[in-house]
């Protein structure tokens, strides 16, 4: 999403350099990338366009035909670049998935969600980290990846009383209470709290985060 705003930037405006910051606290906002537009350094990565430009992936492998890169991505802060992976290009059937869903009218946004997130299949349980380590020092138990009715729970928290919160991870661009959710399914066939968090605030406003649990 990110390659895909700074490209999107640079096109309509004069933009020589671009940087992704994280405030960890007022005083002290640190740099987790950053994106070249001329003269790159050494260890950077293209940004190069797929699928005639709807997708723009900074890939270690980018297509035999790829033109020259629209800018090129580093990653600055070294704590974050377990979570800054990058992907290898898509495969055909990946393309092919792709294309046909951007034929759809209406589009089917869980399934777009769907095919972004097997660029990174890790992508629940990374953003899940954080909040994953806060719940815990509250004192409450914390469980990732808990398979209940034949669906897998990304994160299980459950209190003191023993009653649970079942929570599930979308995309920032989606809205969690329009696109389908096995988890919610589940979550209400089951009677038990449901709360779907976007990867963006679970990254950027973990009290945010915790703050809508309602724990």
């Amino acid at each position: 999403m990110f390659h895909s705003l700074v490209v999107l930037a640079a096109r309509f405006g004069q933009v020589d350099l671009a940087e992704l910051q994280r405030g960890e606290a007022p005083e002290h906002v640190v740099t987790v990338s950053r994106w070249h537009f001329d003269d790159p350094p050494n260890g950077v990565k293209p940004v190069v366009a797929h699928e005639n430009e709807t997708l723009w992936l900074a890939t270690a492998t980018p297509p035999a035909a790829a033109a020259r890169p629209a800018c090129w991505v580093e990653v600055v802060d070294v704590g974050t670049a377990s979570d800054f992976q990058v992907p290898s290009a898509p495969d055909q059937v990946w393309q092919e998935r792709f294309v046909a869903l951007l034929t759809m009218t209406p589009l089917d946004s869980a399934e777009l969600v769907a095919l972004l997130q097997e660029l990174d299949p890790g992508e629940r349980q990374k953003a899940l980290t954080s909040l994953v380590e806060l719940v815990r020092l509250k004192g409450l138990h914390a469980t990732q990846d808990v398979p209940r009715d034949g669906v897998m729970i990304p994160l299980v928290v459950k209190r003191d009383d023993g009653s649970e919160v079942w929570v599930d991870v979308h995309h920032p661009l989606v809205d969690a209470n329009v696109a389908p959710s096995s988890v919610r399914a589940a979550a209400e066939a089951d009677f038990v709290e449901f709360c779907s968090l976007d990867a963006f605030t679970l990254r950027h406003d973990l009290p945010g985060a915790y703050e809508v649990l309602q724990l």
